[in-house]
C-alpha cells in the first residue's frame, strides 16, 4: 500500500511547476498553442505594445472574459509593427459568443491590415490568438511576439537553407 502513495507523491512533485504557473497566469492570459505548449501572454513583450486604433497597452485590452482576437505582424526590424484586435463587445459571456469568433478575427486582421497597407510579403499580419487558443506553434507566435526571438529565428534562416542544399 506504500508504493501506492509514493506513486501519488511522485506524480504530485512531477506536476507541481505546471500547477504553479497555472496560479501566475490569469486565466484571461493563458495561451494554449497548436504544439500542445502553454504560455501566458503576459511573458511576452507583445503584450506590452498598444494595439492599433487603441492606443493603450494589449494587456489591458484583453477583456477578463477572454474571449478575443489577436494579429500583428512579425516582430522583425524591417517590419512596420502594427497590432490589432477583435473584442466581444459588453462585459458578459453570451451564447453567441463562440459565434462571434469570426467577427472578432476579421476585426483584428483588418485592424492590423490597415496600419501596414503595402507591406512586403514577409511584414504581413496574421492572425496569432482567438479566444486564448492559436494555429502556431509556441516558436512560430514568438516571431511575432518577441522581437529578439523573431530576429534569431530570421537570422537561422538562411543558414539552414544554405545547409539544406
Amino acid at each position: 500500500m506504500s508504493w501506492w502513495f509514493a506513486s501519488i507523491w511522485v506524480l504530485v512533485l512531477l506536476l507541481a511547476p505546471d500547477l504553479a504557473r497555472a496560479e501566475d497566469c490569469p486565466e484571461r492570459y493563458r495561451i494554449v498553442f497548436a504544439d500542445g505548449t502553454r504560455a501566458c501572454l503576459t511573458d511576452y513583450p507583445l503584450a506590452r505594445e498598444d494595439a492599433t486604433a487603441l492606443f493603450t497597452s494589449v494587456r489591458r485590452m484583453v477583456p477578463s472574459h477572454g474571449y478575443f482576437a489577436l494579429a500583428a505582424t512579425p516582430a522583425l526590424p524591417h517590419c512596420k509593427r502594427a497590432i490589432g484586435m477583435g473584442l466581444m463587445p459588453g462585459a458578459f459571456v453570451t451564447p453567441q459568443a463562440t459565434a462571434e469568433a469570426d467577427f472578432r478575427m476579421q476585426k483584428a486582421l483588418q485592424d492590423c491590415r490597415l496600419r501596414v497597407l503595402g507591406a512586403p510579403p514577409d511584414c504581413a499580419c496574421r492572425l496569432l490568438l482567438v479566444d486564448g487558443r492559436s494555429l502556431l506553434s509556441a516558436a512560430e507566435f514568438a516571431r511575432y511576439a518577441d522581437p529578439q526571438q523573431a530576429v534569431a529565428a530570421a537570422a537561422a534562416t538562411p543558414a539552414t537553407r544554405a545547409s539544406a542544399a
